[in-house]
């Protein structure tokens, strides 16, 4: 959007601790009506550093009682969460299949509002032009489609787990035990939102380091780092200025896995102490 002239980017900032989903709908209604000539307002369904589960049916509803266009990234959404568009009621909507419903990369969709089919063109501009809108994102000319091949067998695999729900109680059950071994190991605390606003295959505690411990210059640094030397892979992020770690977990993870990442952590903080 920097690249046209008379865009101007507003940014909602939402601060910690959250007490409830009502102290996010408040932040958006206090922000369209500041600025009114809001157009486009782009929502995550999940956040991705902090993990959190936005009310987007009640903030889809909210923008287009002030006339915002919405705009839904819900890259950590399919899989995860039971997806109802309808429901929802977006005018655009983007998502990944890779993440957690276990396709190749390069493969997730495009949802437009029939309402704005006439307005929306693909980056790529084909001999498909004047043909309908998934035609024209459909044919990229060179672009590599044979990601999206993979789709039907991943949904298969996705479903013969149980389903969402089903992988979602997995998860849920191991993240819980997981965040309760490093409070008792290692005094962290989960990030303070209300449960209803928590990923189900995510979950996001207080980072015993920091990047400056180990000569990282950020946190997308450290996780590097940490990589490189020990061979895990928790993703270090800062929220609000201070550092956190986000823990995914998925059907092929176990208890094994987090108790590696938690002795390891130990004995970072062991030998930062020598």
């Amino acid at each position: 959007m920097y690249f046209f002239s008379g865009v101007n980017i507003r940014y909602l900032q939402i601060t910690l601790p959250i007490q409830s989903e009502e102290e996010i709908i408040e932040k958006y209604r206090t922000i369209v009506a500041k600025y009114p000539k809001i157009k486009l307002a782009i929502i995550d369904h999940i956040t991705s550093a902090s993990a959190m589960k936005m009310p987007v049916e009640r903030l889809t509803q909210l923008c287009h009682e002030h006339e915002v266009l919405v705009l839904i990234d819900g890259a950590h959404a399919p899989g995860q969460l039971e997806l109802d568009l309808s429901k929802i009621n977006p005018d655009f909507y983007v998502g990944n299949f890779h993440k957690w419903c276990y396709t190749s990369r390069h493969c997730g969709f495009l949802y437009v509002s029939s309402k704005h089919e006439g307005e929306i063109r693909p980056v790529v501009t084909s001999n498909f032009k004047d043909r309908s809108l998934v035609e024209q994102f459909t044919y990229w000319g060179t672009c590599d489609n044979s990601s999206f091949f993979t789709l039907k067998t991943a949904l298969e695999f996705h479903n013969s787990l149980g389903g969402t729900n089903a992988i979602n109680k997995y998860t849920r059950e191991l993240l819980h035990k997981a965040v309760s071994m490093f409070e008792v190991e290692m005094g962290l605390q989960l990030l303070p939102v209300p449960i209803s606003m928590r990923a189900p295959r995510m979950a996001v505690i207080q980072s015993p380091i920091n990047p400056q411990d180990l000569g990282c210059g950020s946190t997308d640094e450290l996780t590097v780092q940490i990589w490189k030397m020990y061979r895990i892979q928790p993703a270090f992020v800062t929220i609000n200025g201070e550092t956190w770690m986000r823990l995914s977990c998925n059907v092929y993870n176990n208890m094994h896995d987090y108790q590696t990442i938690c002795r390891t952590l130990i004995q970072i903080k062991s030998e930062l102490k020598n």
